[in-house]
């Protein structure tokens, strides 16, 4: 069996997140042998993006919606320091993003555009 890593959402009964409750998650990790890895980082993203072509122009517009990074454990890129030593068993690694206090646009895919969501480990 291999080293496992997954990112788990927190049960949410309302389906809906909002600057009042945190984004929850949790990094859980099943390893079979021992690992030796710099860190574990989660980063979350959201971006619109829109794109239009009139003739020979085409309007092409990006704009950051989110934009969080989180060390779960160990060190992030640049950053000196031992690598971590993870032995064979279980880890759950949960953390939270605080989300922006202004409302954000829902996620949306279209001809000319897109609004999207997404979170890397």
């Amino acid at each position: 069996m291999a080293n496992i890593f997954a990112v788990v959402l927190a049960e949410r009964t309302d389906k809906c997140f909002s600057p009042v409750k945190p984004f929850q998650v949790r990094c859980c990790s099943t390893q079979t042998r021992k690992m030796n890895l710099r860190g574990v980082r989660v980063e979350l993203h959201g971006l619109g993006h829109v794109r239009i072509r009139s003739g020979r122009v085409t309007y092409d517009k990006k704009e950051t919606y989110l934009s969080f990074q989180a060390i779960l454990l160990g060190r992030g890129p640049f950053q000196s320091g031992n690598d971590v030593k993870l032995q064979p068993g279980n880890y759950n690694f949960p953390f939270q993003f605080p989300l922006p206090p202004h409302s954000l646009p829902t996620s949306f895919e279209g001809d000319y555009g897109s609004v999207r969501y997404w979170l890397m480990l």
